[in-house]
């Protein structure tokens, strides 16, 4: 054979070479740039391949004269180490079981249960079906769990997003939330404890650290004075037209994050020093503590004047929250569709106006970052926002240790809109 045909060959990343008057043949199983090159052998008449851990084609060559060939022509066949049985790894089910058990007492459930579906969605769209069943996903090995694994989940979250229109930026922070709330599984701190409870894991490092693109941080800048003026003008017909819309948007313009307007109940309203507060619950929100979060008088009073259009006939526990859920049956304390119609008209709403942001509430709750900051500065707005930073408030909204002597006073003609 000519020497000119040995070699690399481009096309399937194989690689020929000739030692001592015979030609080998170096193989890759993974045909890619990064893939390591694997040699073909007949060891006691039966053909094995073995690893050579490079994907350098010189140094692959080196290896297997050196650790397989001449050891071959030596006759000493104790050299080559028999393969390795392929490790058994416990199942994606038991993983997930075994984590759930892991956090009784130490996480929220509810926080267990995202994880869990974060990590259930992760897999199906790795694997390029996301009609897989949840107990197709729990019947998958833990030897899934590999950086490539993250890669296509990304591919496919990418060509999702095109194929829907859907911003790309948009589609990214999705990306990166799912891969938080997945790798929760696997902190460092309860990693050991897996192999405590029995479940064999493989090495998941590659799972957690593949790096996905990140969205461009972007300067928020505050909304015109012109799309402001246009919005307040349009909201007597919101509140003729929508009132539980009209509502939210009034929440989310005193402060109050999306979750906490979902999950807000009629006796978080109270009063400290005769001045109108919403009590969060410790329980409800970020952190551990109640917070009060000071509000309009006039907010106050639109609250209690909505308070006997809420009834809707539904179950008493239900009629504890402010706004409804989409339907009967889906109620209770953990409901977490919740208000999800009511948030989608306001949405609907803001854009008509000319907001573009994907998420219209918490552009509400921005403004009234801004505006509270223009009136008592940045150190008391930090504590207004509910930021364990400073740096947050002061990147994102631009900008109380106490609520004593604060007084709230939204830039609308609400009373007028009455």
């Amino acid at each position: 054979m000519s020497k000119k045909k040995l070699g690399l060959d481009p096309a399937t990343w194989s690689y020929r070479f000739k030692f001592e008057g015979h030609i080998y043949t170096l193989i890759k199983r993974n045909p890619t740039k990064d893939g390591a090159y694997w040699l073909r052998m007949i060891q006691d008449g039966k053909p094995v391949v073995r690893s050579l851990d490079t994907n350098i084609a010189a140094t692959a060559e080196q290896r297997a004269v050196e650790k397989f060939i001449k050891p071959a022509k030596a006759g000493q066949w104790a050299v080559i180490a028999p393969p390795k049985a392929p490790t058994e790894y416990a199942r994606l089910g038991a993983v997930l079981a075994c984590y759930q058990e892991l956090c009784v007492g130490r996480t929220p459930p509810l926080t267990v249960r995202n994880n869990r579906n974060s990590f259930r969605l992760l897999v199906r769209r790795g694997k390029g079906d996301d009609g897989m069943t949840d107990a197709a996903v729990d019947a998958l090995p833990a030897s899934v769990l590999t950086g490539t694994l993250v890669s296509d989940f990304e591919d496919w979250m990418a060509r999702q997003a095109v194929a829907q229109g859907r911003e790309l930026q948009s589609n990214k922070r999705t990306v990166t939330s799912y891969l938080r709330h997945a790798r929760s599984l696997f902190k460092r701190s309860v990693l050991p404890r897996y192999a405590e409870k029995g479940v064999k894991l493989p090495d998941v490092s590659g799972f957690m650290q593949r790096a996905v693109e990140r969205a461009h941080t972007v300067e928020p800048l505050p909304p015109s004075d012109e799309l402001v003026k246009a919005t307040l003008d349009a909201v007597p017909a919101l509140r003729a037209a929508d009132r539980p819309a009209y509502i939210a948007w009034l929440l989310g313009l005193s402060s109050l994050r999306r979750g906490e307007i979902g999950k807000m109940k009629w006796d978080w309203l109270q009063k400290v020093n005769n001045n109108p507060v919403i009590r969060l619950p410790g329980n409800q929100q970020k952190g551990k503590l109640d917070k009060l979060v000071p509000i309009d008088s006039r907010v106050a009073q639109e609250l209690e004047d909505y308070k006997p259009q809420r009834v809707l006939g539904l179950n008493p526990e239900e009629e504890t929250y402010v706004l409804p859920s989409p339907n009967l049956g889906q109620g209770g304390p953990h409901c977490r569709l919740r208000a999800q119609n009511v948030f989608k008209r306001v949405n609907k709403w803001m854009r008509s106006l000319g907001w573009t942001t994907n998420h219209t509430l918490h552009e509400m709750r921005r403004l009234a970052g801004i505006l509270f900051m223009r009136q008592h500065g940045l150190d008391k707005t930090q504590p207004f926002m509910r930021h364990a930073d400073r740096r947050t408030t002061q990147n994102s909204y631009v900008g109380m240790e106490a609520i004593e002597g604060i007084t709230i006073d939204l830039p609308l003609q609400i009373g007028e809109a009455v």
